[in-house]
């Protein structure tokens, strides 16, 4: 059950599938990223978890630094389609 919905009107919370945390698994596979917008909202030890898995997931496996966001990609594309 959820308790929030963010800006776009999606769902905010925790997704467990046979106990395990879905979207902690996302980011320590390097598929999605530690929203930190909602932080706050977080248990101190999901924070943790959270932010400790995306630094691991970056560090060997993303070639840029600062890579960009799925967010600024998508308007990049967007962008271009529109030329």
């Amino acid at each position: 059950m959820f308790q929030k919905r963010g800006r776009y009107k999606r769902i905010l919370g925790k997704v467990l599938v046979n106990g395990a945390d879905a979207g902690l698994n996302q980011v320590q596979s390097g598929l999605a990223w530690h929203y930190k917008r909602y932080e706050r909202e977080q248990s101190p030890e999901d924070r943790v978890a959270y932010a400790r898995a995306e630094e691991k997931a970056r560090s060997p496996h993303w070639v840029r630094r600062q890579p960009n966001s799925a967010v600024s990609s998508r308007n990049r594309v967007e962008r271009l389609g529109r030329r």
